[in-house]
């Protein structure tokens, strides 16, 4: 008995030892909101996202254990306590469209009450006029008709009733039609921000530009589109080093050219991944010339079609050698870098 007993209690002990990165991330923020530190609840339930981007009921966290994991709730509830409404309402939003937590009434009716406050406040409605602001009817002019019967009988030109009532119907139309146009494109947002949660980046990205061609001025859309694109590029570079790292060379130009193409709608920041990539390129070649014992010829022309865009972009080139990159790669790198600099001059 003692013995199941002492099994039992290291298997616990290693569970816990052995809890996901996500559970130990989820567990801080839930300790910050308690304490009210709202910024370090977001950046401990971003790393747990990170990690495990899907809310569940009951997940299963370490051992024999299961708890709640709602982890946009929680942003959710830290951009509220911060005023942040648009952010609150949006990751409120991404909870209920995994539908979890509605299996805790607790979580969703408080989820449900931010969500509508900070509808609320991002969408005042107009509150009627006081009476003492309403105008006073004009006193007629002196010359104007004192009996309402004879005001009654000046003809004005007014169009008749049913085209009144035709341009009311017309207005009301408009209205549905754009609160129809609105709540698609609120559905298609929450959708987007979901797929960039799951690092589903290539439909996120299709989404945000849906989006876009019913309302080309949608901030929201332009923001989400442009941060879904450098979390794209930056994971592609990723891939790029791995592949490079690995000896993958044909992954490493396939997976080049995508991200290059992604490229010329990031600015700077997209300029400083072009030229890295580029570096990466150069030293592929120089490692197949090295391998395959290419005539120095052959060698200058493969590293030239990648070397001459790279000084192009006026960045840094330097390279210096690490665990990964040998000091002859280093040093004929820094030896073809000098010949084209020699040409240009």
């Amino acid at each position: 008995m003692k013995k199941t007993t002492h099994i039992v209690i290291n298997l616990l002990l290693l569970g816990s030892l052995w809890a996901d990165v996500w559970h130990v991330h989820y567990k801080n923020a839930i300790n910050a909101a308690k304490k009210g530190e709202w910024q370090e609840v977001i950046a401990q339930i971003q790393n747990a996202i990170e990690d495990s981007p899907e809310p569940k009921f009951q997940k299963k966290s370490y051992g024999l254990n299961y708890e709640n994991y709602f982890p946009f709730y929680y942003l959710g509830l830290a951009y509220f306590r911060l005023t942040q409404y648009n952010k609150a309402e949006i990751n409120l939003k991404k909870s209920f469209f995994y539908e979890e937590i509605n299996k805790d009434k607790s979580y969703a009716g408080e989820a449900q009450r931010m969500l509508d406050d900070c509808h609320l406040r991002l969408n005042p409605v107009a509150t009627e006029k006081p009476v003492a602001d309403i105008k006073k009817e004009p006193v007629m002019a002196t010359n104007e008709p004192e009996n309402r019967q004879e005001i009654n009988e000046i003809p004005v030109n007014k169009e008749p009733s049913h085209s009144e009532s035709a341009k009311t119907d017309i207005r009301a139309q408009d209205q549905n039609q754009d609160d129809a146009r609105r709540n698609i494109i609120n559905t298609w947002l929450t959708e987007a921000d979901v797929l960039q949660g799951q690092k589903l980046y290539d439909k996120a990205i299709e989404k945000y530009q849906e989006v876009l061609l019913l309302n080309p001025n949608q901030q929201r859309a332009k923001t989400g589109l442009l941060e879904t694109r450098q979390l794209s590029v930056r994971n592609s570079y990723r891939d790029i080093l791995f592949a490079f790292f690995s000896g993958r060379d044909k992954d490493v130009e396939q997976l080049s050219q995508k991200t290059i193409a992604q490229l010329g709608h990031l600015g700077q920041s997209g300029k400083t991944v072009h030229c890295e990539i580029l570096k990466l390129m150069v030293l592929l070649r120089i490692k197949q010339a090295l391998l395959n014992n290419w005539p120095p010829k052959q060698e200058n022309e493969a590293v030239a079609e990648f070397l001459d865009p790279m000084l192009n972009l006026g960045l840094e080139v330097r390279l210096r050698p690490s665990r990964y990159i040998s000091p002859r790669l280093v040093e004929r790198y820094q030896y073809h870098i000098s010949l084209i600099q020699q040409k240009n001059q």
